[in-house]
């Protein structure tokens, strides 16, 4: 009998996952989520060949499916259909006098691109919640697991012990109390799928599950990665969440604004265009013709590879001329007229960099371009006009061999380590969007191997003719010389100007007010 009992116990105690270790107090994470399984979670193959036909729309296929040649493109949703399989039809009653579907047991069916793109969406949260869910109950489940073995052994314990006796007595107890520990996990299961946690990170995963297919793939395992830091240690959540939400603005494939430009009017726009660029020359000391047609060609080939991605790239500009001469206003005349040109489909960024790690990038850090990428993406716009002002550091030792592997003449593929170094320890390449590239400089670039990556533009120095209407137009509308009631129409700009030397708009519009009043006191 006696071995008997100490049988049972020990089979009791050590047969089932005893409660007290799988369960201890305090063991549960506060976190019920950061058991999710984001492979599973995140792994759409299914979806996105049940949706293939969404995704060609889309121009997203070259992307998920790593077809060649494919790429994203402008579409209409309202204007396409979408046939999607293994999907059930919508029933209508005969109850509301309509007619069954006569292929009632057909398993496609036709809807709208809107519609589409709202299934599909709704299967990827599907998934994604699935994988919430087990996360959620997986205490219970192991729980409910762990509850069966123990009624196994409790039932094999009163085949070999009688409830009365001693050892079966304390074994029905034992078993009653881990069956009461093993409601710990259950329950807060319940109040985990009751009260759902609310956690940054839900929406970002709730973000990546819809736009997963927009977002390069050589991106995915990473931005799972760094879900998966951000669950598990909360001193990384932090830096994880901010990487992460910098990569999903990073839908490269999203489909494209759609222009409605039509091409007779191809010409008449460009000769405007380029009117508008001769008239602000005219301005200038002899400027050079030949600079001028290669600011032209430029911007020609901007604007025909944002309607035309097989187009010739443009170069980067490179302006440089003596400070206050107009480079930076040029650039941002020329930006408007481009967006007068394209309406609604540029993006604009200006910028000055410091130091190399802020053009280049690093993996702390994301570089000048790929910041202006995900800033044109956010917009979803078709191209950016970018302007690098003050741009002397070009010159500096210490940044001319960043600013060289930065402005290395391809500007269709961004290279940036922001995101890991990849097997080959080269980092990740990313399909650039057209840009219209423009530094201006005070000095000429020194470096003739880094020079040669630029189209280079001496800009001219300003007539005296333009600063005289430059400066009339501060004194009509200074409330400064309006306040002290000055008469501005009896000064002398010309002669201001040549007593003064001036001879770029930054002095004069520093000088002109104190000059006028200066004049008015005499």
């Amino acid at each position: 009998m006696f071995k008997k009992t100490i049988l049972a116990l020990t089979l009791l105690f050590f047969f089932p996952p005893n409660i007290f270790a799988m369960e201890g107090e305090g063991s549960a994470p506060q976190d019920p989520l950061v058991l999710i399984n984001y492979s599973n979670a995140f792994d759409q193959n299914e979806i996105h060949e049940k949706f293939r036909s969404l995704i060609e729309q889309l121009g997203c296929a070259g992307n998920v499916f790593d077809q060649e040649n494919l790429e994203a493109h402008s579409v209409d949703l309202d204007s396409i259909s979408i046939d999607i399989p293994g999907a059930k039809p919508v029933m209508i009653g005969s109850a509301a006098g309509c007619e069954m579907p006569a292929d009632f047991t057909a398993t496609t069916i036709r809807v709208s691109g809107k519609q589409a793109i709202e299934m599909y969406e709704q299967a990827c949260l599907k998934q994604l919640n699935h994988a919430r869910f087990m996360a959620m109950t997986r205490r219970a489940r192991e729980a409910f697991t762990s509850l069966a073995l123990l009624g196994g052994a409790v039932g094999l314990l009163s085949c070999l012990l009688p409830p009365t006796s001693l050892g079966g007595s304390f074994g029905v107890f034992a078993a009653v109390f881990d069956g009461i520990r093993l409601l710990h996990p259950i329950t807060g299961s319940a109040l985990d799928l009751a009260n759902p946690p609310i956690n940054q990170l839900n929406a970002l995963e709730d973000r990546f599950a819809k736009t997963q297919c927009f977002i390069p793939k050589v991106l995915w395992p990473i931005i799972i990665e760094k879900f998966m830091a951000a669950r598990t240690n909360l001193f990384e959540r932090r830096d994880s969440a901010a990487f992460i939400e910098f990569a999903l603005d990073l839908a490269t494939f999203r489909p494209k604004p759609t222009l409605t430009l039509p091409r007779d009017s191809f010409h008449e726009k460009f000769t405007e265009l380029f009117t508008k660029i001769d008239q602000f020359f005219d301005g200038y000391e002899r400027p050079s013709a030949e600079n001028i047609l290669m600011l032209k060609n430029n911007v020609y080939k901007f604007i025909h590879l944002l309607l035309d991605n097989k187009s010739q790239t443009p170069r980067y500009l490179y302006l440089y001329g003596t400070g206050g001469i107009g480079k930076t206003h040029f650039a941002n005349q020329l930006r408007k007229w481009i967006e007068e040109f394209i309406q609604g489909g540029i993006h604009f960024e200006n910028m000055v960099i410091t130091p190399g790690e802020e053009l280049e990038g690093c993996a702390d850090t994301p570089g000048a371009f790929l910041r202006i990428l995900r800033n044109q993406l956010k917009e979803n716009k078709l191209g950016s006009v970018v302007i690098m002002d003050e741009a002397t550091w070009l010159n500096n030792d210490n940044m001319i061999s960043p600013a060289k592997r930065v402005f290395n003449g391809d500007q269709s593929r961004l290279s940036t380590s922001y995101f890991g170094r990849g097997l080959e320890g080269s980092g990740i390449n990313l399909k650039m969007p057209p840009m219209l590239i423009i530094l201006a400089s005070n000095e000429q670039i020194k470096d003739p191997a880094l020079k040669k990556r630029f189209d280079v533009i001496e800009f001219p120095s300003p007539k005296k003719e333009t600063l005289i209407l430059f400066a009339q137009e501060i004194a009509e509308n200074s409330k400064f010389l309006q306040e002290l009631q000055i008469d501005t129409s009896r000064f002398n700009f010309g002669e201001w100007l040549d007593a003064s030397h001036i001879n770029n708009f930054n002095d004069v519009k520093s000088q002109i007010e104190p000059a006028i009043k200066a004049a008015a006191q005499r």
